[in-house]
């Protein structure tokens, strides 16, 4: 059974990881719980240099994420997150949805 890891302990390792004043990451691969996605994206920002690569796995979520009226935690917290990336002047995006309908 696949461990489960409480957002609490990320939070203090990403936070470290700034605090220690760790090099900035060329890539930055997230594939978590997806109500933190917003949370992992404003650390990835403070970890990142201009020219990084952030990949956040399935937010499309079968394109329910666009859908307003979805009641879905997870739907939210990715079009959160989305929302926040359309609003951060940094960075350049692009979507793409690679498996499903």
């Amino acid at each position: 059974m696949p461990r489960k890891y409480a957002w609490g302990a990320r939070k203090i390792t990403l936070q470290q990881f700034v605090n220690e004043g760790r090099p900035p990451f060329d890539l930055i691969f997230i594939d978590a719980d997806k109500a933190g996605y917003a949370d992992y994206l404003k650390w990835s920002l403070k970890l990142a240099r201009p020219g990084t690569l952030i990949v956040a796995d399935n937010v499309v979520r079968k394109g329910e994420v666009a859908n307003p009226a979805s009641k879905t935690k997870t739907f939210k917290a990715s079009g959160n997150s989305m929302k926040m990336l359309a609003a951060e002047k940094r960075v350049t995006t692009t979507v793409i949805q690679t498996v499903g309908k």
